[in-house]
């Protein structure tokens, strides 16, 4: 289990290597299907399933402001195919080639906890295609038009420390209690296990 401080939002102290799944307005996932570890690999969306492998993506900075975001399974990172320009363009797994601007993407806020993932290359959006609500539709890189297919939500994999920055203390459960009603409060911190948090899913892309 991995346990850290996250904030989220799109700098580098977020994403320094953390673990998240990318998660559709449509409750569905950006998933490296049947977790094929082959070169070129296709990058599509899934149901959500909080233990696949498939759909966790470590976000990493590319040093020059942007990032990438490799799969769990191979390291691999989500690229833009024949790193083309033109709408449609299918996402696929491939190693990283420094440099490589279609390997590359930023995360733009667009409100209420959603984001737009714009490939560098291009200046396009990760989309799936035709606003499919299916298992295994394609994820597309597509110009921006603001409807749900290019919206996602970051939700983090595995436990979390949850500081609250006007005291700089830590959500706790007071005295570890494992009783229903028991309190929440804010404690310095400490590594006791009731100081650790999972993000799950509430369904529609909701943590």
């Amino acid at each position: 289990m991995k346990v850290g401080t996250i904030d989220i939002r799109p700098s580098n102290n977020t994403f320094n290597g953390n673990v998240f799944m990318l998660v559709n307005r449509n409750g569905k996932t950006v998933d490296l299907i049947g977790g094929d570890p082959a070169e070129g690999a296709v990058v599509n969306q899934w149901s959500y399933d909080s233990n696949s492998l498939n759909q966790r993506w470590s976000i990493v900075p590319t040093g020059d402001g942007h990032f990438k975001f490799a799969s769990r399974i191979n390291g691999k990172v989500a690229t833009v195919q024949n790193d083309s320009m033109s709408n449609g363009a299918q996402i696929v797994n491939a190693s990283y080639v420094e440099g490589n601007t279609s390997q590359q993407w930023d995360f733009v806020d667009v409100g209420d906890g959603w984001f737009k993932i714009v490939n560098v290359g291009s200046g396009k959006v990760l989309e799936v295609s035709g606003d499919s609500t299916n298992d295994n539709a394609k994820l597309q890189q597509w110009d921006w038009n603001g409807i749900n297919a290019q919206k996602w939500r970051l939700q983090p994999v595995g436990d979390y420390y949850i500081q609250a920055k006007h005291s700089g203390k830590y959500i706790d459960i007071g005295g570890g209690s494992v009783l229903n009603g028991a309190v929440i409060i804010q404690w310095p911190f400490e590594t006791n296990n009731w100081f650790k948090w999972r993000f799950e899913s509430a369904g529609g892309g909701m943590v």
